[in-house]
């Protein structure tokens, strides 16, 4: 069990972390994560699995203040909610049987949560503690290969069944601001080539899977990285049909 709002470094990442971030005005990288499923993910000599491994060793030199996720699994109806839990569920929402066993150990923190709620509440924005929602599988799937030992504290922060986008204004501005409190943010979601913002004017697009819904964490780190360079992670048309691009986003 974790005794600190940090995680404990070796003294050799405690180095590298001190020469690659003495700059005071360094933001925390900023990460998109496609979707995948279990079979995908799990595969640990699928290409995407590698890829995250080594996107996983790139992070451990860092020494983040906590991890705050963005899933489109974790939807409300109208208000925002963020996740506290001494140690969360890992919820096996998905139809893959033989990933039913899998646990992964991940833990909330009273004052992480309680410091993303004040940054919220300046931004004019309620966020209310939710101490029942475990991590579910757009979550723990890709930290589970990230970060294999998760030594980082961990809240989600829902969306919203929103059609209007504008809605995100005051997320997006907190979320900014916890970036540059050095919180690891992480959105998993689906990327596509259209522009996002008009998906309204698709033909049909209410009627196809993913909803929109699986497009607003791509929506949101877009938003929150402004200017930040994005650099590909990795990036493939699973069976031409799933996207599997990631990203990340530095200074």
């Amino acid at each position: 069990m974790m005794n600190s709002q940090h995680c404990h470094l070796t003294k050799k990442q405690q180095e590298a972390n001190e020469k690659n971030h003495s700059h005071q005005d360094q933001f925390a990288p900023l990460i998109f994560l496609s979707h995948a499923i279990p079979p995908i993910l799990l595969d640990k000599q699928n290409p995407y699995h590698l890829a995250l491994q080594k996107l996983g060793e790139f992070l451990s030199v860092f020494n983040f203040k906590g991890i705050i996720f963005i899933s489109p699994q974790y939807i409300k109806s109208n208000n925002f909610y963020v996740t506290n839990k001494q140690e969360y569920i890992t919820m096996q929402d998905h139809p893959y049987e033989e990933y039913f066993n899998f646990n992964y150990k991940a833990h909330g923190n009273n004052l992480m949560a309680q410091e993303i709620q004040e940054v919220m509440k300046l931004n004019n924005l309620i966020g209310k503690i939710d101490d029942q929602w475990g991590l579910d599988h757009g979550v723990w799937m890709p930290l589970s290969i990230l970060f294999p030992n998760l030594q980082y504290f961990i809240s989600q922060i829902s969306i919203v069944q929103t059609q209007d986008l504008q809605n995100y204004d005051s997320l997006i501005k907190s979320i900014q601001e916890l970036r540059k409190m050095n919180y690891l943010v992480i959105c998993s979601g689906q990327d596509r080539d259209k522009k996002l913002i008009e998906y309204k004017k698709i033909p049909y697009f209410q009627d196809g899977n993913p909803l929109i819904d699986s497009f607003i964490p791509l929506y949101i780190a877009l938003r929150v990285a402004q200017k930040s360079y994005a650099k590909p992670v990795y990036e493939e048309l699973y069976k031409n049909c799933i996207s599997l691009n990631c990203y990340i986003f530095e200074q």
